[in-house]
Order: C-alpha cells, then structure tokens, then sequence
C-alpha cells in the first residue's frame, strides 16, 4: 500500500496557507472586532459541550496517570489506537513514541500523521506496549492480542498491555 502521508501534509499546508492569505484578512475586513470575540466566545461554548457530551473534559489530567507509568518503568516504545498515540507521544516530549493501528484487533498500522521510522520492522528492538483506551479494551477484549498480553496497567480511562517484542505483538494479529 502507498503512502499517502506526504501528500495529505502538503494538501494541509496549502489549506493552511490560503486560508491565512485570503480567508482571515476577509473576515477581518468584513467583520467586527466585537463580533469576532462574539463568535469566539461561541466557539468555546460549542467545544465545552461537545467536550462534555463526548467526556472528553480534562484530556490531558486523565492521560499523566498512563504517561507517568511509560516513562517510570522506562519504557520507549509501543502501539495505540489514533486518538492516543499522537498526542501521548507528544505529550511526553518524544520520550515515550507511540505509532498509530487502526484498530487492537487487526493491528494494521495506520500511517497518518505519524513518522514512518515507526513502521520499519527494525525501528525498535525490546519489548513494547499497547495502550487502550478502558472502552476500547472492553470492547475488543475477547481479541486474541489482548488474551496474549500482559495487563501491566490500568486505571478509569486507560490499559497498558505488555509484549516482548513488535514481533509478538503483530503475531497475534487477526485477519479481518
């Protein structure tokens, strides 16, 4: 399968870039200074809520538990599901680097957004880790990777699962 990454990068850069050569100084010239604050105070209502409708409140207070955990038992490298991985690796300053699957089931990698060095079979040698999301480990937890590893953690938002290696991790892999 291509990779496809480089081009959705630089479709994004050139959005990026019209939209701060034409569309911002549009809005600027048609627009209020009253009503742009206007408009983001309702952009802030708008994502309280949906972060309350979603339980996405405090996002960063739920992961430092899980990050904590990674980086005191030294641990540099492993698998998570998009939502997590990004940011998690972010969020410890690349310390803890964490490549995006598509799901915990068929561990199909899912290269968007993420360096490809993740991918390479002979990036990383030692033992690695899966983190889940507590939701996403009840419900793929019949999944043949998840009897296979070592539970190592687990608090109210996430799961930590031990293996030796990349290898045993993607051997127990699924079809779909």
């Amino acid at each position: 399968m291509t990779d496809l990454t480089p081009i959705f990068n630089a479709v994004i850069a050139l959005v990026a870039a019209l939209v701060s050569a034409f569309v911002i100084p549009w809005v600027k010239r048609n627009t209020t200074a009253q009503e742009r604050e206007d408009f983001l105070r309702w952009v802030e209502i708008a994502v309280a809520a949906a972060e309350q409708l979603f339980h996405a409140t405090q996002g960063a207070e739920k992961k430092k538990y899980v990050i904590a955990f990674l980086e005191e038992k030294g641990f540099e490298f492993g698998f998570a599901t998009y939502w997590n991985a990004n940011i998690m690796t972010e969020l410890t300053d690349g310390r803890v680097e964490i490549a995006n699957i598509q799901d915990p089931e068929s561990l199909e990698y899912f290269k968007w957004s993420s360096p490809v060095k993740y991918y390479q079979e002979d990036y990383h040698q030692g033992p690695v880790f899966l983190l889940l999301t507590t939701e996403e480990a009840t419900e793929y937890g019949k999944a043949k990777v998840l009897r296979a590893g070592e539970k190592l953690y687990e608090d109210d938002h996430y799961v930590v699962y031990l293996y030796g290696s990349r290898e045993e991790l993607m051997s127990h892999a699924e079809e779909r």
